[in-house]
């Protein structure tokens, strides 16, 4: 009994002479995130348990931030609420009190989740572009973009077209269709003007994707628009980013903007002559591969920003819940992402209003067509355990992860997702998310995280989302 006492002191002197001070914060699953006792800081590690490294742990890519897309449905659905109740539902958005988002998406003209289907400059054969305006965007856009500035001073911009001018394509038509090459020089005009008309209003664009989703072939109301591979990088080369440049314009292109399965298209693009030094970034969406498969070319280009740019929730909330986006986030930034950005910022109980009235996408956040409500949606609830502790800047950590020898350790490692990050003030942020086990869906599974050889025991519970911050 003695030597136990003993024991059980040395390691809680130890514990206690140690400055960093953690945090721990939990989200369980259908539950609200709420803060949980933190265990004492151990000298001695624990056997069964596998273990996130900060000693090893190596600076991977930056953390550039998590964003929402900020359609002109969710701006209409926003302009009817009072003043008091829009900008609650904003600073829940856009500041760390709530989900701590702080990059938007805007569409350059009309999107499916739209209120109408136009583009700037719908004046067939106006290569001059002497009709451009954005004026459709004044009404509900610049107004809710403005407020989320005064809200959040350091949200970043990017934005992205759905079609171009229904004259530059080959159908004449808003849905479908191709892109047609000899209008490539009025096409990076009139990109260079939509982010000078923006700079008017205060709105300064980070970076532009020649097209969202390059390869969807849509038909109907849909706005989209085909590029091959060829014309994509012919354009960013030879048209987009010559005329950013002449333009004074520090916006860069973003190249692909579409999913997983499109490596090999990226593969190509990036060993075509110009290309890597022209644009700033590679945008990924995850509805058809896995995060996994853009590991090869962010180890080939470890320089270059890797970002998602869009997925939002389903209109069953369910059907993506608490624990699928959290492990899809993670291994996200594990597989050479910097950011992560959802799809519409608020749209109503049944995905609307869109053009469409077909696609199943629902609201970042949810609003009640009737009561008013508003309801954080899944996705939400994931990102908060990221984007209300990581800074922008921060570094995404690799060469972390280290799984116990034990048989139960080597099982638990199997059911646990988790990346690491490293703030520019030196803290840690630690999130792990935790799948039950096979028969058995109440076992937590036992998380050390290590720091300036101290040990750090976690429960993490099967379903839920687990964040442990560590001062320096």
């Amino acid at each position: 009994m003695k030597s136990c006492t003993l024991f059980c002191l040395a390691v809680w002197t130890a514990g206690s002479a140690f400055a960093a001070e953690a945090q721990v914060y939990r989200t369980e699953a259908r539950g609200e995130m709420r803060e949980v006792a933190a265990n004492f800081w151990s000298v001695l590690p624990q056997g069964n348990a596998n273990t996130v490294d900060l000693d090893a742990a190596a600076p991977g890519h930056p953390f550039t931030g998590l964003g929402v897309s900020i359609p002109e449905s969710s701006c209409y659905l926003l302009s009817r609420l009072p003043a008091e109740k829009r900008a609650e539902i904003l600073r829940t958005v856009w500041t760390a009190d709530g989900a701590g988002l702080s990059v938007a998406r805007l569409q350059i003209g009309s999107s499916d989740y739209s209120m109408h289907a136009y583009t700037y400059d719908d004046v067939a054969g106006d290569t001059e572009l002497d009709h451009f305006s954005i004026d459709p965007d004044r009404r509900y856009i610049l107004p809710v973009v403005k407020e989320i500035q005064k809200i959040n001073p350091d949200v970043t911009f990017f934005a992205s077209p759905w079609s171009p001018p229904v004259w530059m394509k080959d159908n004449g038509n808003i849905a479908g269709g191709r892109m047609l090459d000899k209008y490539f020089g009025a096409y990076a005009n009139y990109l260079v003007k939509y982010v000078q008309a923006y700079a008017k209003e205060g709105v300064s664009i980070a970076a532009l994707t020649t097209q969202n989703e390059p390869e969807a072939e849509q038909s109907g109301m849909s706005p989209t628009c085909l590029w091959s591979g060829e014309q994509e990088t012919a354009f960013i080369v030879n048209h987009l980013a010559p005329a950013l440049k002449a333009a004074g314009l520090q916006t860069k292109p973003w190249l692909w903007d579409h999913n997983f399965d499109g490596t090999n298209r990226v593969w190509q693009a990036l060993a075509r002559k110009g290309v890597l030094e022209r644009i700033g970034a590679v945008a990924w969406h995850p509805y058809v591969g896995q995060p996994e498969w853009i590991k090869p070319i962010h180890a080939k280009y470890p320089n270059l920003p890797m970002v998602m740019t869009e997925m939002g929730p389903h209109v069953d909330r369910y059907r993506r819940d608490l624990l699928w986006w959290g492990d899809l986030m993670l291994r996200t930034f594990n597989s050479g992402c910097g950011g992560f950005t959802s799809w519409c910022m608020v749209l109503d109980e049944h995905g609307q209003p869109n053009i469409t009235g077909g696609f199943p996408c629902a609201g970042f956040v949810e609003l009640d067509s009737v009561t008013g409500e508003a309801v954080p949606s899944e996705q939400f609830k994931a990102f908060r355990h990221v984007g209300r502790f990581v800074r922008r800047g921060a570094d995404i950590l690799k060469d972390f992860w280290k799984a116990g020898g034990s048989d139960w350790a080597r099982r638990n490692d199997k059911r646990t997702t988790c990346a690491a990050f490293r703030n520019p003030d030196g803290s840690h942020v630690v999130v792990v998310a935790c799948k039950p086990a096979e028969g058995d869906a109440f076992s937590p599974v036992q998380v050390q995280v290590k720091y300036k050889d101290r040990y750090l025991i976690v429960q993490a519970l099967p379903g839920a989302l687990t964040t442990v911050t560590i001062s320096r």
